[in-house]
C-alpha cells in the first residue's frame, strides 16, 4: 500500500506587477496632461443684485416651522368618496362614486356623470380650485386616476388625496 506522492511540485503563477503599475501610472500622466477643459465649464452666468442695492430694510421674522407629525390642511368644499366592487370577478372596480359638499351628497353612476356634477360644484365652490378624492383601500389604482383625471377636466387643478374609510393609522410610543 503505497500511496503516489507527487514528487513535482505545482507550478506556481507568477504575475509581474511593476510592469503593469507602471503602465498605469504612465496612462494617468498621459490623461492628466492631456486634459483641457472647455471654457463654459467654470462659467455661471449669475445676476448679482448691484452695490447701489441695500439689503431688506427690515428683518422680518420667519413663520414657525409647521409641525412634522401633523398632516397638512387642505381645505376642500368637495370631496369624492369612491368605494370599490368586492367580488371576485369585479373586484377593484368602481361601485358607488359620492360627492360630498357642504350642502350635500350626490351619488354618481360613471365618470361622465361625475364630470357633469362637478361642473356645477366648481360654480358653486368657494375654493374652486381643490377637491378631495377619498378613494376606498380596495379600488384599483387605475380607476382612481380616471377620478382624479376627471376632477381635473372639470376645473380643479389642486387634486389631493384622503386616507380611505375605516383606515385607521395608530401611533405607538
Amino acid at each position: 500500500m503505497s500511496k503516489h506522492k507527487n514528487s513535482e511540485p505545482s507550478p506556481e503563477v507568477i504575475l509581474p506587477i511593476t510592469p503593469m503599475l507602471d503602465m498605469a501610472f504612465q496612462l494617468l500622466t498621459f490623461f492628466i496632461f492631456t486634459y483641457n477643459p472647455s471654457g463654459l465649464e467654470g462659467q455661471f452666468d449669475l445676476s448679482l443684485p448691484s452695490e447701489n442695492e441695500a439689503a431688506a430694510k427690515e428683518t422680518k421674522q420667519p413663520p414657525p416651522p409647521p409641525d412634522p407629525d401633523a398632516p397638512p390642511k387642505i381645505e376642500a368644499d368637495v370631496t369624492i368618496v369612491v368605494e370599490a366592487v368586492t367580488d371576485d370577478i369585479n373586484r377593484g372596480e368602481i361601485a358607488k362614486i359620492h360627492i360630498k359638499q357642504n350642502s350635500g351628497s350626490i351619488i354618481v353612476g360613471d365618470l361622465k356623470e361625475l364630470f357633469e356634477n362637478l361642473k356645477l360644484a366648481n360654480e358653486t365652490a368657494t375654493e374652486k380650485e381643490v377637491i378631495k378624492i377619498q378613494p376606498a383601500s380596495k379600488l384599483k389604482w387605475s380607476n382612481v386616476i380616471m377620478v382624479a383625471d376627471t376632477c381635473r377636466k372639470a376645473g380643479f387643478k389642486n387634486v389631493s388625496f384622503v386616507e380611505p374609510p375605516g383606515f385607521n393609522i395608530s401611533v405607538v410610543n
